[in-house]
């Protein structure tokens, strides 16, 4: 289907958490300046995963087990008391806040056997399905204009790229890939199928971004000249950032635990992630410059 589907191969739906590797190392700088300030945002029995921020910088969404299943949770981007919005036992996962601050998306098996994409007031309330497939639809995240979401879906033989109006509308696969995320300036969408890759919103060739064969789960940062990204490429997982042309990856976090998923804050200045860094899985801030 697309130019890169010999890439694909390298993966599998391990991948989603764990990519072996293939591929070239690029060269590798550590960032200078101050020390990085690291904060730690939730501390729970449970697991806490996939942050994302508020476009307001304010509040950070996540996925955590601590009722039980797997719900949808808020929580001030300084800590506090964490306020759930889901509570289906189907499980939720994945959230992605929509540009507007009033709506958030994730995916979940209620009423299925599939994962299908649905959505939430940020204010709480009764969930709506976005779209209904035979085979799992994951990892949504909204157009900078909120009027479309894309995701990634097992729909064809591969996992593939596609994207769809806010509605569920209008389906149009792009690239065979993993974990989907829209540029800022609503052009371009990075994914991973083992190596960070861009390609435009209408399609088109992609372009290679990272080259060490264990990257995965992009980031945009809110300028869109970089991108954050997990990979494992250090013998555990942690954050880089490298510029969205391509170039030279920066390391972020360096802890000999796994620190991954990272999610740029809206003002560019902190990422956050997910580690279990105290034996338990959190969210945590970082700074970056």
């Amino acid at each position: 289907m697309s130019a890169i589907r010999t890439a694909v191969v390298c993966f599998s739906m391990v991948a989603l958490l764990v990519i072996s590797g293939c591929g070239d190392d690029e060269a590798v700088v550590t960032p200078p300046g101050k020390a990085p300030q690291l904060t730690q945002v939730t501390n729970d029995a449970g697991s806490d995963q996939y942050p994302d921020w508020s476009p307001d910088g304010g509040t950070i969404v996540f996925n955590s087990d601590r009722s039980g299943t797997t719900d949808i949770w808020t929580i001030l981007a300084t800590g506090g008391t964490a306020v759930r919005l889901t509570t289906d036992p189907a499980g939720d996962q994945d959230p992605a806040w929509s540009p507007d601050s009033m709506t958030i998306a994730f995916h979940s098996r209620r009423g299925s056997t599939q994962m299908d994409i649905w959505k939430i007031p940020v204010t709480g309330g009764p969930a709506i399905q976005v779209n209904s497939d035979m085979q799992d639809d994951r990892n949504a995240c909204w157009s900078p204009d909120g009027n479309s979401i894309v995701f990634q879906s097992a729909r064809t033989a591969s996992w593939a790229i596609w994207t769809m109006t806010a509605s569920g509308l209008s389906p149009i696969e792009l690239v065979d890939g993993l974990s989907p995320v829209w540029s800022p300036d609503g052009l371009t969408i990075a994914f991973t199928n083992g190596n960070i890759w861009t390609i435009p919103v209408g399609g088109g060739i992609a372009t290679q971004i990272t080259f060490d064969g264990s990257d995965t789960a992009p980031s945009w940062s809110p300028d869109g000249t970089r991108i954050a990204y997990t990979t494992f490429r250090s013998g555990n997982s942690d954050i880089w950032v490298i510029p969205a042309a391509g170039g030279t990856p920066v390391q972020i976090t360096t802890h000999a635990v796994h620190d991954r998923a990272p999610s740029w804050s809206p003002d560019g200045s902190k990422i956050a992630f997910y580690s279990d860094r105290t034996g338990n899985e959190e969210i945590w801030t970082i700074t970056v410059e």
